[in-house]
């Protein structure tokens, strides 16, 4: 039924021994032994869309639904927006914050890219929640991926907090590890660009979070991807995010100027 409303499966972005790579923000879809990350179909054990049989739907497929009320989902896009929130459950009605949305910026193929925070309790259809303690007492966070032109949501990556948390023989990059994913209290992701977030309290009803975005410029390389390899004629692709406008970026090499790109209306630029 989910198909038929317009979602996608609910996947797991799969990064071996990192959450998430700097440059490889957006969905791969297969193991390539050149790219440093993939995404695992059906791997987010929470949702419907996902492994599941029934549950409630991830934040980011509820605000693709529409299930939200107004002033249920709070956008965190500058340093002024660091501070320290409450989440209410994502079950239950409310008129509070129930996500927490966060831009990353624009990924190399032009779709924006957002982290997602959630709070989940076994309630209803969630009952089986009282099975994973990791995830009722901490947050869980989601990549989701829309599409900057329509404003549709065209993917919804689960990011695993305990990488290679798996035990068995596999390890790595292939492990299908989101059994654990969740974010703890006081523990802290700090993303490539310096974005942090970190869960402090939690209850039956409600989490508090502590998200910091740094006021410096945000600048991710998508092409060629970080610790990557380029050979002959090649493009560079970046996106820059800050709490002003950026009117320009340079790109560099060993302190010689390569060229620069001016601002485009979508935070993304390019050289070739």
């Amino acid at each position: 039924m989910g198909h038929n409303l317009g979602l996608s499966h609910a996947s797991g972005l799969d990064c071996g021994s990192e959450v998430i790579h700097a440059g490889q923000l957006y969905d791969n879809g297969s193991l390539d032994l050149n790219t440093f990350c993939i995404s695992w179909e059906y791997a987010d054990n929470f949702d419907i869309m996902g492994f599941l049989s029934s549950g409630h739907f991830n934040a980011p497929h509820k605000e693709r639904l529409g299930w939200f009320e107004p002033g249920n989902v709070r956008v965190l896009a500058t340093s002024q927006d660091s501070g320290t929130y409450t989440i209410k459950s994502l079950e239950n009605f409310s008129t509070g914050i129930q996500a927490i949305r966060i831009p990353m910026g624009i990924d190399s193929v032009g779709r924006w890219n957002y982290y997602n925070i959630e709070y989940r309790q076994p309630l209803g259809f969630d009952g089986y929640l009282q099975s994973y303690p990791n995830i009722t007492n901490a947050a869980l966070v989601h990549l989701s991926i829309i599409n900057s032109v329509t404003g549709a949501s065209s993917k919804s990556l689960l990011l695993d907090m305990t990488p290679d948390s798996y035990i068995g023989s596999c390890s790595g990059i292939g492990c299908m590890d989101f059994r654990d994913p969740a974010l703890a209290i006081g523990q802290t992701f700090t993303d490539p660009t310096g974005i942090t977030i970190t869960p402090v309290a939690n209850d039956s009803s409600s989490l508090t979070v502590k998200v910091n975005i740094p006021p410096t410029p945000r600048v991710l390389l998508f092409s060629p991807n970080d610790g990557g390899f380029a050979s002959r004629n090649f493009n560079i692709i970046a996106s820059a995010m800050a709490d002003q406008q950026i009117n320009q970026v340079s790109f560099f090499v060993d302190g010689e100027l390569l060229g620069s790109d001016t601002a485009s209306s979508d935070s993304s630029f390019s050289m070739g």
